[in-house]
């Protein structure tokens, strides 16, 4: 078996590509937060747990490149749901903080994440366990191995 033919890798893609349509089809309709673990959701979601952040913390913290981070900066700021202020201290940093409208949004609704939560609800509780304890060390294996690579 070629290493594309794996069946558990083939199931992987899977459920990446439908969580994508999923996050995708729920922003459409409910905007940022209709998928709050991506891009601009994710995003509100940081600076709400993190007041007055820096555009390179919230970089660190979300895990994106700054030429992304900055993309949805400026579309969350544009449709007024962050403010930016200089820092006085150095002119080139600036802080992130909510607006008000920005506070309203930054909940996602109940319903999306009711229906995340009905993902797991094919499996019982030792089973979600399990697939949590083994989707930590995949993810572990993963980011040992970026580390790797990027010391090269």
């Amino acid at each position: 078996m070629s290493d594309l033919e794996n069946p558990v890798l083939q199931q992987w893609v899977k459920i990446e590509v439908t969580l994508h349509r999923f996050h995708d089809i729920n922003f459409k309709r409910k905007g940022p937060m209709g998928a709050p673990q991506r891009g601009q959701g994710r995003l509100l979601h940081i600076i709400k747990k993190n007041p007055n952040i820096t555009q390179k913390e919230l970089c660190e913290k979300s895990g994106l490149r700054q030429q992304s981070v900055s993309e949805f900066l400026k579309k969350l700021e544009n449709s007024g749901y962050i403010s930016r202020t200089p820092s006085p201290c150095d002119k080139r940093v600036s802080t992130f903080n909510l607006t008000e409208e920005g506070e309203k949004l930054a909940r996602p609704p109940v319903e999306v994440i009711q229906q995340l939560n009905s993902f797991l609800s094919c499996l019982n509780d030792e089973e979600q366990q399990n697939m949590c304890d083994y989707l930590k060390r995949i993810r572990y294996n993963i980011e040992k191995m970026l580390n790797q690579n990027k010391n090269e």
